[in-house]
């Protein structure tokens, strides 16, 4: 310190570099609350968009799910309709083309069975 400086003023400095690292103390401890504010906020927010997006994904899972279930269940049907309905197809389609080669009737019974059966089964994956 200055040594022409009397007691009472040193006292002053001493107590106004006091007040003066109170003040700083005061501001980084408010600083610090603050920035545990901020990072319970983030953290809260960033939970809520974690379980947002796996909200998201187990909805997405569920409707792939559901669609499966219903392009089986479709496929199902298209079976059974082309099983039951094969020896009618195949007589028709052999009555009115006598004349027409092997492959030319399966070409054309091969495209009647999947009308039929697509035709038979239109609702059947919605239906469940």
């Amino acid at each position: 310190m200055n040594p022409g400086l009397d007691h009472d003023s040193r006292r002053e400095l001493e107590q106004h570099a006091l007040r003066n690292v109170s003040w700083l103390a005061a501001k980084l401890g408010y600083q610090d609350s603050l920035d545990k504010r901020r990072e319970r906020t983030l953290m809260i927010a960033m939970g809520a968009a974690v379980a947002v997006i796996v909200a998201g994904f187990a909805v997405g899972a569920a409707i792939s799910a559901r669609e499966d279930e219903q392009d089986l269940a479709r496929h199902r049907c298209e079976v059974d309709a082309r099983v039951e309905r094969t020896p009618a197809v195949l007589a028709q389609v052999q009555r009115e083309h006598p004349d027409w080669t092997r492959a030319q009737l399966a070409e054309l019974f091969e495209q009647r069975i999947r009308a039929v059966a697509a035709n038979a089964c239109a609702g059947a994956g919605a239906a469940r």
